[in-house]
Order: C-alpha cells, then sequence, then structure tokens
C-alpha cells in the first residue's frame, strides 16, 4: 500500500486514547465467525528507488490483541493556496501484521486457529485471501523454499494432527478448480470444465470436480505446482504475469473405510478452503475488476453451502 510523496515523509502521529480504549472495548467482545485481517506489504526495491515513501502506519503498543487492530493512512496533499498536509484515516480490522511480519506469523493468526476444526465433524473454515495485483498475495499463500505459505503451513498441520492414532482412520483429500469467463475448470484435470449444481440439501457443488489422496508435504507441494501452473494468467497494467481467475484450493478429511457406494458428503468429516481471489485493479484495468466480481458469485455459492 505505497504511495509517493515530493519530499520526505512527516512524523506520523499515534493513536489517541479514545482509539486505544475503544479497541479494548471491541477485544473484549465475542469473537465473529467472520474476520477481516490485513497484512502490509513493504516498499519493494523498485519503489524505494523511484522515490516512494511509506504512508502505512500500524500501531504498535506491545499488545499483540490491541495492536494488531490499527491502520493509519498518512496520505499527503495540496489545499487550494498550495500549502501542503497530510490527511490520516484510520481503520480498524481484527488484525493487521505489519511489513516486517513472515507468512508464520500471518498463518497462526489466521488459518492456524481454524485447522483443528476441520478434525470435528461438520466443521469447516474458508480463508480468502484479497488484495489489490502485487500487494503479496501470492507470496503470502504460496510462499518460496525458504518461507512456506499458508498453504504448506495448513498442511503441516493437518498432517501433524493426522499421524495421531485417533484420527487413523482419516485421509486428506486435495482438489482445486478456478473460476475464469464465467466457467469453473478443474486445476488437478487438465484445466476440464465442470458444472455447477445444487444438490438435495440445497448445497452448490462442482460436479465431476477430481480429487487426489494426499498423504505426506512432499506430495502435497506437488499439487500445489500443478495448481500453480493449470491458473489462468492474463497481463494487467499493474502486473505482467497477474492471475485474472478466482481459484479454490480445497482439503476435505474422509474417512478410509468408507466404501465406494458411500456418498461422499457422509463420509466427510470437514472441509477447509482457501480462495484466492483475482487480483483488484483501478483505472484501466476497471472492466477487468467487474468481471472479477461477477464470477466471484458462484465461489460464494459454493463456499457458502459448507460453511
Amino acid at each position: 500500500m505505497p504511495g509517493r510523496t515530493a519530499g520526505r515523509s512527516p512524523s506520523l502521529p499515534a493513536l489517541s486514547p479514545p482509539d486505544i480504549e475503544a479497541a479494548k472495548k471491541m477485544a473484549r467482545t465475542a469473537e465473529s465467525r467472520i474476520r477481516v485481517i490485513v497484512r502490509k506489504r513493504p516498499l519493494n526495491e523498485e519503489e524505494v528507488a523511484e522515490g516512494y515513501s511509506d504512508i502505512i502506519e500500524v500501531q504498535d503498543s506491545g499488545s499483540s490483541a490491541l495492536s494488531s487492530a490499527h491502520v493509519a493512512v498518512h496520505e499527503p496533499k495540496v489545499k487550494v493556496d498550495l500549502t501542503k498536509y497530510v490527511e490520516t484515516v484510520r481503520f480498524r480490522f481484527d488484525a493487521v501484521y505489519g511489513g516486517a511480519s513472515d507468512n508464520t506469523q500471518v498463518y497462526a493468526g489466521t488459518a492456524g486457529r481454524l485447522i483443528q476444526r476441520i478434525f470435528e465433524r461438520g466443521q469447516s473454515s474458508t480463508v480468502f485471501a484479497y488484495g489489490a495485483t502485487g500487494s503479496g498475495k501470492t507470496h503470502t499463500m504460496l510462499g518460496t523454499e525458504d518461507e512456506p505459505g499458508i498453504y504448506m503451513l495448513a498442511a503441516r498441520d493437518i498432517f501433524e494432527t493426522l499421524a495421531q492414532p485417533k484420527h487413523a482412520d482419516l485421509e486428506l483429500r486435495v482438489s482445486s478448480y478456478e473460476i475464469y469467463s464465467s466457467k469453473v475448470f478443474d486445476l488437478l484435470n487438465d484445466r476440464a470444465v465442470c458444472p455447477i449444481r445444487e444438490d438435495a440439501r440445497k448445497r452448490v457443488n462442482v460436479v465431476g470436480l477430481s480429487e487426489t489422496a494426499v498423504g505426506d508435504l512432499a506430495t502435497f507441494r506437488s499439487v500445489l505446482m500443478l495448481m500453480a501452473e493449470a491458473r489462468q494468467t492474463a497481463a494487467t497494467c499493474a502486473h505482467a504475469e497477474s492471475s485474472r481467475s478466482h481459484a479454490c484450493l480445497q482439503l476435505t478429511l474422509r474417512r478410509r473405510d468408507a466404501g465406494a457406494a458411500t456418498e461422499r458428503s457422509s463420509a466427510d468429516t470437514g472441509h477447509f478452503r482457501f480462495v484466492d481471489l483475482a487480483g483488484t485493479e483501478r483505472g484501466a484495468d476497471r472492466e477487468r475488476e467487474l468481471q472479477a466480481s461477477r464470477e466471484s458469485e458462484p465461489i460464494l455459492l459454493i463456499v457458502s453451502s459448507y460453511t
């Protein structure tokens, strides 16, 4: 979330006591089923070289429950009489991670809190990754060899839990699809087109979606690479290799002893879905953004049916 200033950035004011007290009150309330969490991307080398300045402040008072709830945007502006000033707008989220945070920290405060739910029968969770092209979604979700992303960290915790004797009857199955140009494509089956249908339970399903049984992290990593390579990309003004589709990675726990005649849903113990939304744009790419917004409706229908 960088911004350009004409000169040196002014000092950044701290949050006022009333803001802090309001955050404390919010932290004491019951946790919502929906949490909105923001990760700040630091300026990259190119932005620093071009003279961009960091105008985003993540408040840090030493308390993780409080300090991670505030973001202040200090935007340089010019009055009609050419007087320069800084307009500050503050936002409050369930959590905010600063530019120095790593994927392990972000995972622990997001998906990591939900993994155990899929081991409780009937429980499902969904994590949406949303942001402008170039904001770091791929780094956070997919990661690198040196810094695994949320996908790999979640799989690690799942396999560690599956190794417990009480879960010996469960196995992990992985499926993945994307929505592009109003069609659903199976990313693990040569991009086969899959129809969307509503079943007798009023749940929306991707018909014919393939599943892959995954028994270890190495196999899971291979599946991730296959998914990433199959995903549709198109150039945008902001990023030459931006993903222009919504993609869903679904992790399903299923009983090993479920026979061929057993209905899939009745054998499932839980689902965990990661939804990577297409990068949001502005200006010349507005039409692509509107198209992506329309294409997000099927994913929302599918996810809401099982959450």
